[in-house]
Parts: C-alpha cells; sequence; structure tokens
C-alpha cells in the first residue's frame, strides 16, 4: 500500500471520525439524513485538502513564505470555511 495510500486511508478515517462528532455535537439538530450528510462531508473534505495542498504550494515553493506561519494562516482559513460550509450547505440545521 505505501505511504500515500496510508495517508489516503488516515484521511477518510480522520474525515469520518470528524462528521460523527460534528453530527453528534456541533451540529446535532440537521435534518439531513446520515448516509447523504456523510457523502456531502466528504466532499467538503476533499475539496480543503485541495485546497490546502494548492495554497501550500503556493505559498511555500513558489511565493517562498515560512512554512509554518503559512501552514497556520490557510488552517484557519479552510477551517473556517469548512464549518461555514457545513453550516450552511451540509447539514442545514434549522431552529424550530
Amino acid at each position: 500500500m505505501g505511504e500515500v495510500g496510508a495517508a489516503g486511508i488516515a484521511f477518510l478515517i480522520a474525515v469520518t471520525i470528524n462528521y460523527f462528532i460534528s453530527r453528534r455535537f456541533v451540529f446535532k439538530e440537521t435534518e439531513r439524513k446520515p448516509m447523504s450528510g456523510y457523502m456531502i462531508f466528504i466532499g467538503f473534505a476533499g475539496l480543503g485538502f485541495v485546497a490546502v495542498t494548492s495554497l501550500m504550494y503556493l505559498c511555500v515553493e513558489v511565493l517562498e513564505y515560512n512554512y509554518l506561519v503559512s501552514r497556520i494562516i490557510i488552517a484557519a482559513f479552510v477551517g473556517i470555511w469548512n464549518y461555514l460550509s457545513s453550516l450552511y450547505l451540509n447539514f442545514k440545521v434549522h431552529k424550530k
């Protein structure tokens, strides 16, 4: 399998755990069914992964910014984007 395959499996495990924790504790009022919500969540996580890796390449390799500073700033932006996309597009929490 190798390191790349292991990284992919670790990513899926982490996203799966994140989904169920988010569904249980953060977005507990969601009206979306679990399986469809999970598939959308995986999609957003994949987009976040592409955004992080692309922006890290741009910042570190092309613009030659500091790795750690770039990673912190990018993590903040992608984290906020992931939360807001989950709130408004995936879990669709409606207060009754």
